[in-house]
């Protein structure tokens, strides 16, 4: 949580006053215990992390796109997701839109 405080503050001190952020992230959990990748927000955490230092407008679902790993025994292990007609992987996660008060 610190880590995030500190990415939030850095990006807060770099931008001009008036700016928009927007934030694609992963929800929580989507890789499985134990596996390597993101750790995820809920929307609460996001938006509580972000409002520290930004104005937040918004926090919406989302989806995240990706393409699948290919490893010589098939798909990396631990992800389980949907896929879209095109093969991508899909995880839910949320945007989130904010502004340099």
């Amino acid at each position: 949580m610190q880590r995030r405080q500190a990415y939030v503050q850095a990006i807060h001190r770099a931008a001009a006053p008036g700016a928009g952020l927007f934030i694609l992230a992963f929800a929580q959990r989507q890789f499985g215990d134990g596996m390597p990748g993101p750790n995820g927000f809920t929307a609460e955490e996001l938006r509580d992390t972000v409002a520290t230092q930004w104005t937040v407008d918004e926090v919406r679902s989302a989806t995240l796109y990706a393409n699948d790993v290919q490893l010589a025994a098939g798909s990396a292990p631990g992800v389980e997701a949907q896929r879209d007609d095109k093969g991508r992987l899909m995880f839910p996660g949320f945007l989130l839109l904010a502004h340099k008060g």
